[in-house]
């Protein structure tokens, strides 16, 4: 079994790696073991997307589509499990066709994220504080996959931020899921289209291909509010080596954001559109003080 788990691992390695494109192939099973909810929020119903074949790369091209947009982020390779849930997610993508007026569940297509499934433990969010649980990573997915998805000009029927800011992506820019929580796509575009993942060198990459729009769209992020950490969360331990504390955690700011979407036509700004409003929250100060202080 270890033998085993440890070629599981080493094969994501060298698809992060190495490979430029993924497998259109995915599992559908029905895994028992839940993802832990990368935000700690209340449940929302998963919604079943109605979404069409999954094309191979051969059934595409040559067909009258063309790169709509595209959007990449960054991930540590030597982080071997969270590099290997990247890729194992973002394998789903490939060449995925959503047909006009169609919508797409990013749950229903990647699926559960649990062990039996080579999901590896990495840190997720949950409740503001960074823990380890299985699937650690996907929100990298999901996010990016938004990305590429509103710079082609296409709707959002359900996104929701994390509770913390998250480093791969600008602020009410993120997509987070979980077990409760879905990323839903709508095409409202003309005809279909076609999304593609690659992971590689440490960076992920979607595209969408389609018909091309003539509008061009740019993305601001903007900060409504600042909000300060209030106070500071202090444990008791028997002993810090001599220290009578230690400051495990820093205080971090929370923000109410949002995200807005300008839209031109050639370089006369025709539309300036709020897509989004978020909230992340504030974090105040983690200390540890020593029970056996002098």
């Amino acid at each position: 079994m270890k033998k085993l788990f440890f070629a599981v691992v080493v094969a994501c390695v060298l698809l992060v790696a190495a490979t430029g494109m993924f497998s259109a192939a995915a599992e559908t099973d029905g895994g028992k073991k839940a993802l832990p909810s990368e935000d700690g929020i209340s449940p929302l119903p998963i919604i079943e997307p109605t979404v069409g074949v999954r094309e191979s790369r051969e059934d595409v091209v040559g067909t009258a589509v063309g790169l709509v947009s595209e959007f990449a982020t960054s991930f540590d390779t030597g982080s071997v499990g969270r590099s290997c849930n990247i890729a194992l997610a973002a394998s789903n993508f490939c060449w995925l066709k959503v047909g006009e007026g169609e919508r797409l569940s990013f749950n229903a297509t990647v699926g559960p994220r649990t062990e039996q499934r080579g999901y590896h433990s990495a840190k997720v969010i949950e409740n503001g504080e960074y823990v380890v649980g299985i699937g650690g990573g996907v929100c990298q997915v999901s996010t990016t996959l938004y990305n590429a998805w509103i710079r082609a000009g296409l709707s959002v029927e359900s996104v929701r931020a994390h509770s913390l800011p998250s480093s791969y992506c600008e602020l009410s820019q993120d997509a987070t899921v979980s077990e409760f929580i879905d990323l839903v796509l709508v095409n409202d575009g003309d005809g279909a289209v076609y999304i593609d993942a690659e992971a590689a060198a440490g960076t992920l990459t979607f595209r969408v291909y389609g018909t091309p729009r003539r509008e061009r769209f740019e993305f601001v992020s903007e900060i409504e509010e600042t909000i300060p950490p209030q106070g500071e969360t202090i444990e008791f331990v028997p002993s810090l080596d001599g220290e009578d504390y230690r400051v495990v955690r820093a205080a971090r700011n929370g923000y109410r954001t949002r995200l807005v979407r300008l839209t031109y036509a050639g370089e006369t700004l025709k539309e300036r559109k709020v897509l989004r409003k978020d909230v992340y929250l504030a974090v105040p100060a983690k200390v540890l003080v020593a029970e056996d202080i002098d």
